[in-house]
């Protein structure tokens, strides 16, 4: 008996089937990364744009406002009337304000300090970022400061 070259239909439809399972385990692998790069980007947006703000304040020596909204899912920086800087998030990206209502503005004096008198909260407020599984949280205090 001649033995003939190649693979029967067998070997292939194995070889297949592995390769489809490997495949399968490297793009959900690959969502999961996507995730938590998009919370990390929303949450350091919202970051730059809160150094921004006192930025602005320093330079400019004016009092500018964090102005951060649910409706939108917006951050903005502005300046009397002018808005400097704004950011909406995508709607990939759940944003979720907690402990106020629908708007607070977070104050800059022009020393770059915040100002207990215009701020629109007394205590701690804090957002989270969610997309799939991936959380982060930033907790913003009156009198300026961050964490996260």
């Amino acid at each position: 008996m001649r033995r003939r070259a190649g693979f029967t239909l067998l070997e292939a439809l194995v070889v297949l089937l592995v390769g489809s399972v490997l495949l399968s385990m490297v793009v959900r692998g690959l969502s999961t990364v996507q995730d938590s790069h998009a919370v990390r980007s929303a949450r350091d947006s919202f970051i730059s744009l809160h150094a921004r703000a006192r930025a602005h304040s320093i330079e400019r020596g004016v009092r500018t406002r964090l102005r951060v909204s649910s409706v939108g899912d917006s951050v903005l920086v502005v300046a009397g009337a002018d808005t400097v800087e704004s950011f909406s998030y995508p709607d990939r990206i759940d944003v979720q304000f907690w402990s106020w209502p629908t708007r607070f503005d977070l104050c800059m004096t022009p020393r770059g300090y915040a100002d207990s008198d215009c701020n629109t909260f007394t205590s701690w407020a804090w957002m989270a970022f969610n997309q799939g599984d991936a959380w982060s949280v930033v907790l913003l205090y009156p009198a300026g400061h961050l964490w996260y």
